[in-house]
């Protein structure tokens, strides 16, 4: 391969950020590693080493995957798919590109504690599906990117090299969302979290128009709607006008003479017979007549008391000696942080900011939590500490590159750390000595 250069490389980065939605800080894989490689008939999974097994099970997956994608879209990509799967990080993620050469890379750790991919039966199973379409979708070209990728080579550019780049990240994310299911049984669209999202958007009056769903920003769901919007609607096209429609727009999307980001509407009509936007508008109405009917019959339940309005996430609450209410909490507006609920007075309170949400833990005595916190090891690793915060908002950092997570003091956490109080008690006195 010839080395990119300096413009190309920013090129090449940007578009795989309108590719694949912004990549976490831990994309950066270690180049020193003792990297092997294994080969399949169409793929070759590159692995650090001790993911021997995990590495095989991926290659298993991706030739699934690959004929299975192969059936529903038509002519497969050309030549091999790279694949690497790294443990370096403790963040569960993926992303896929088709520059320079189609390839993907998976972070080893499973979502353990993610709402969305909650339902799952196989991890390593879903995030190829998801991952693997992106290449077929994002690599797909009719004649005429064909005859120019011989002459330019794989340039990162949208149309007319490679056409789907360009279209709507709904469309991008939506895709690949809804064939994680369509192929695996499981995933998002087959999940209930995705429909809550919608069904609850449909009743407030809040379901985003078909120019919204590719927003992110400060409003809820942020970068989720992509997923949950785009899988979502794919899974109405299909309803409605076939299960072949994503090969239909693959192959409209692939032979655009117009820019798709220009007439992406053009595309839908030429696939389904209506236009996206028609379509989503449609599906909204739909949408809304079934959430209104679901809320009718759930109307007899008893309604909850609403004690915290920061929106975004307030997850993880654990109820301290005093009464007193610690949870992890993301607005989208300030700093994540670990917050205090007063149920006595509903006051909520700032302790302290966190580099993502988690759960933590009061100890027995109520005078501080025990929580856990991604945080650089080295240049290359993102790992899970714990650290104690104390009642007035200091924090003391407990393990270095231990890959905690999940603390439950005194208790029992499968996947987690579980502290009695002498093995905390021995945890604190390392960290003092440091």
């Amino acid at each position: 391969m010839r080395p990119a250069t300096r413009a190309s490389t920013r090129a090449a980065l940007a578009l795989l950020a309108l590719a694949t939605g912004p990549l976490p800080a831990a994309a950066q894989i270690p180049p020193h590693a003792r990297w092997q490689t294994l080969t399949t008939p169409h793929t070759r999974i590159t692995f650090s080493p001790g993911l021997d097994s995990l590495a095989r099970e991926a290659g298993r997956h991706a030739e699934h995957a690959y004929a299975r994608l192969a059936a529903e879209f038509g002519p497969p990509p050309d030549g091999p798919i790279d694949i690497l799967i790294t443990d370096q990080t403790d963040l569960a993620n993926a992303f896929a590109t088709p520059f320079p050469s189609n390839r993907i890379v998976v972070f080893a750790r499973p979502p353990l504690d993610d709402l969305a991919l909650g339902y799952h039966a196989d991890w390593l199973e879903l995030v190829i599906a998801h991952e693997l379409t992106h290449i077929f979708h994002l690599d797909r070209a009719g004649r005429w990117a064909r005859a120019a990728r011989k002459i330019l080579g794989r340039v990162p550019s949208a149309w007319p090299l490679f056409p789907a780049v360009g279209t709507p990240q709904w469309a991008i994310e939506g895709l690949a969302t809804y064939f994680e299911s369509r192929l695996t049984g499981y995933g998002r669209t087959r999940g209930t979290y995705h429909e809550m999202l919608l069904r609850t958007a449909a009743l407030e009056g809040r379901f985003d128009r078909i120019d919204q769903a590719s927003g992110y920003g400060a409003s809820w769901p942020s970068g989720q709607r992509w997923y949950a919007y785009g899988s979502l609607f794919f899974d109405h096209l299909a309803r409605s006008h076939g299960p072949d429609v994503p090969r239909r727009v693959l192959e409209r999307t692939a032979g655009a003479v117009i820019p798709p980001s220009l007439a992406f509407d053009r595309i839908g009509r030429r696939a389904t017979g209506t236009s996206f936007s028609d379509a989503w508008d449609e599906w909204r109405n739909e949408m809304r007549r079934q959430a209104r009917a679901r809320a009718d019959s759930l109307g007899t339940l008893t309604r909850p008391e609403r004690l915290t309005r920061h929106g975004y996430f307030a997850l993880y609450p654990r109820v301290g000696p005093d009464g007193r209410v610690a949870f992890a909490a993301s607005d989208g507006r300030d700093q994540t942080a670990t917050r205090i609920l007063d149920p006595t007075t509903g006051e909520v309170s700032q302790l302290a900011r966190r580099n993502g949400l988690g759960v933590a833990d009061w100890l027995p005595d109520g005078s501080a939590l025990v929580t856990a916190q991604l945080e650089y090891d080295g240049p290359y690793r993102i790992v899970s500490d714990l650290y104690r915060v104390d009642r007035d908002g200091r924090e003391h950092r407990l393990t270095w590159g231990a890959r905690l997570a999940q603390p439950d003091v005194d208790g029992a956490l499968v996947g987690g750390a579980s502290l009695d109080p002498v093995g905390f008690a021995a945890i604190v006195a390392a960290a003092e000595e440091r």
